[in-house]
């Protein structure tokens, strides 16, 4: 089981493996300060986890933190997860992933809507340099926070190499492992602005068309879910929709190879690593033409209006009954996955670093 599997996570541990390639004897050296506080996402809220969270957003954030940077002697002090503290001694990088919070406040629960709201404005202000991770996000921080596009620095991500074609022993391994025959997949965290509430209703229309393949989720059951599992349950194909939770990342490669479409309906991304993943493994992808995906699949998948039920419906239909074109879109997402790395988003990185000292 792989901790935190969403994407801030990914994106740190990705990003911290990547800078450690290219770093250099004499060049540079990395440093990095923890909490010491292991988050789970999707784990049933209790008073003690509550605490956790109060500790981690404003005693570590706001307080800790600062002073370790103080005491330390790094040139730059990079903030991987859209907020940092108020004040900080040092040159800062503050990666803003994107403006979800501003434009589906609703979306998102009470305390992390307050508390981030606050933060993530005066830690864009602060910052030296804005590294975000689409052209999408760019455009957006210069439109919510008003942040100058001088400023920012647009830093795309890559899938992981662990992701790529799989051995078909492998992949019937672990379709046995899983129970599973013929499935469609969805990766993210089960919360309201992936959509799939959607999905399931598009699935449901696919299978009054004959379609009898499995729905299979995976990850994190997050927030505000309820209405997901309600919606399953009126439409009477529960049998038909599994919850895997977190995967390990060969498991995840194995289930990408394995499935016969990839589905990411999401009404609103930062970047969209799950469709990367997908395509790097050769899976052919349904994705929306909201936010930021249009950037990441080019047009090497099928992207369709995300609350346009019937044309999701239709273009999951289409894959799944026609070989000859998902066999032509698993090559062309594999070559698009090609163009993204995350080697090429650690040299950028590295970029905003150099940046931020001459400011």
């Amino acid at each position: 089981m792989n901790v935190n599997q969403a994407g801030t996570g990914i994106y740190v541990g990705q990003l911290l493996s990547a800078l450690h390639k290219l770093e250099q004897p004499g060049a540079f050296s990395i440093q990095t300060f923890s909490s010491f506080l292991k988050r789970f996402m999707g784990n049933r809220k209790t008073f003690r986890t509550r605490l956790g969270t109060l500790y981690h957003d404003l005693a570590w954030n706001q307080l800790l933190l600062p002073i370790n940077v103080a005491r330390s002697d790094v040139d730059v002090f990079h903030l991987p997860a859209n907020i940092g503290p108020v004040f900080c001694s040092r040159p800062t990088v503050a990666s803003i992933l994107d403006m979800s919070l501003f434009r589906y406040p609703d979306y998102f629960t009470p305390w992390h809507r307050r508390t981030s709201s606050v933060l993530i404005p005066i830690t864009a202000k602060n910052a030296q340099v804005i590294i975000t991770i689409s052209e999408f996000s760019k455009s957006e921080l210069v439109d919510v926070l008003g942040i100058s596009p001088n400023k920012i620095e647009v830093t795309y991500l890559g899938a992981s190499d662990i992701f790529g074609p799989t051995d078909p022993t492998i992949v019937e391994q672990t379709r046995r492992k899983f129970g599973l025959d013929q499935f469609m997949v969805v990766v993210c965290t089960l919360e309201p602005r992936k959509n799939i509430k959607r999905l399931v209703q598009a699935y449901s229309l696919l299978k009054a068309r004959g379609i009898t393949h499995t729905l299979v989720h995976i990850g994190a059951k997050g927030w505000y879910y309820d209405n997901v599992l309600t919606e399953i349950e009126r439409l009477k194909i529960t049998d038909s929709v599994q919850f895997l939770g977190y995967v390990s990342f060969e498991d995840l490669n194995a289930l990408y190879s394995a499935a016969s479409v990839a589905v990411y309906p999401s009404l609103y991304e930062g970047f969209g690593l799950p469709v990367l993943e997908a395509m790097q493994c050769g899976c052919p992808v349904v994705t929306s033409n909201a936010a930021s995906l249009p950037e990441v699949v080019g047009t090497k998948g099928i992207m369709v209006d995300p609350y346009d039920v019937d044309a999701l419906a239709d273009a999951i239909y289409t894959v799944l009954t026609n070989p000859e074109q998902a066999s032509t879109m698993r090559q062309n997402g594999f070559e698009r996955a090609q163009l993204f790395s995350w080697e090429a988003c650690a040299q950028k990185t590295i970029q905003a670093y150099k940046k931020a000292l001459k400011d």
